[in-house]
């Protein structure tokens, strides 16, 4: 196995262009660890690179849950060589960030986006979406149905009738859209 300073590693297989999609196995292998999460989620944030010793500040403060000037020089430390030996080069080397070693700075790469999708989870008090659409999709059949079969006063007012249900299903999407964006790594306070 390669080694890059003290830590031993596996080697992930070698995707450095965009025209191949990280697998699955590589994704969960990326996301299993906290501090790789922390990372995406902290330079999710910024257009510019970042200094590795910032991010690791940054990922430290989450860690241990404090203010980045509350940390002491040890857990700085802890989180700096882990981040430089292990996870950096890992996540690099699947071309997830940009890690340039000599300038110490950390970016996103290319393949980044293709861990967002698998961070899109749904926590038990969330609305299931999918659900939702159902319900609204029968309550629309079903209105259809009293057009159709002429049930007064719905069958008086048929365009008033479509306009309601486009206007729900527009809102609807628009509230889903939003919820979405909000829940995105890097786009919140809090990245877990």
């Amino acid at each position: 196995m390669p080694r890059i300073g003290s830590a031993r590693w596996t080697s992930l297989p070698s995707i450095r262009s965009r025209s191949e999609a990280l697998s699955r196995e590589t994704v969960f292998e990326m996301l299993k660890n906290t501090r790789r999460r922390y990372v995406f989620h902290i330079l999710s944030q910024r257009a510019e690179p970042i200094t590795l010793a910032a991010l690791s500040e940054e990922v430290a403060a989450l860690e241990y849950d404090t203010e980045v000037e509350d940390l002491d020089g040890d857990q700085r430390q802890r989180i700096y060589v882990s981040l430089r030996q292990t996870h950096l080069p890992r996540l690099d080397e699947a071309n997830v960030v940009d890690f340039d070693a000599e300038a110490n700075t950390v970016a996103l790469a290319e393949n980044a986006s293709d861990l967002q999708v698998y961070l899109e989870t749904v926590p038990d008090d969330d609305i299931l979406w999918a659900q939702f659409y159902l319900g609204l999709a029968g309550v629309g059949v079903g209105l259809l149905l009293f057009l159709w079969l002429g049930v007064p006063p719905l069958s008086t007012y048929p365009t008033l009738v479509g306009t309601v249900m486009l206007a729900v299903l527009g809102g609807s999407a628009v509230v889903h859209h939003r919820h979405l964006q909000r829940r995105r790594l890097g786009t919140g306070e809090s990245p877990i």
